[in-house]
């Protein structure tokens, strides 16, 4: 998967987010590169259903040791998770 990929993944998983989560358009402290958990834009439950969207949307399964990356806490940095995967499985 190219950046170009990576950059659609995240515009897609920031549209769920804010849309799942009711994150508003001007919330200040919502930006890519937050930490969700940290920021408590998603909680233990939110992530499941982060994980169910992303395994759906892009036909993947994110193994354990993607969900303990440390890049696995913002939007950017999944987004790159998953196209690191998608980009693995279509080799």
């Amino acid at each position: 998967m190219n950046l170009c990929d990576a950059i659609t993944v995240a515009n897609e998983l920031e549209s769920f987010v804010r849309s799942h989560f009711q994150v508003l358009e001007s919330d200040p402290l919502f930006m890519r590169t937050a930490n969700l958990w940290e920021e408590g834009f998603v909680d233990s439950t939110g992530l499941v259903e982060v994980i169910a969207f992303l395994e759906e949307r892009f036909a993947i399964v994110l193994p354990d040791e993607v969900l303990f990356d440390s890049d696995f806490t913002s939007i950017d940095g999944i987004a790159l998770c998953v196209a690191r995967i998608v980009e693995e499985e279509a080799a």
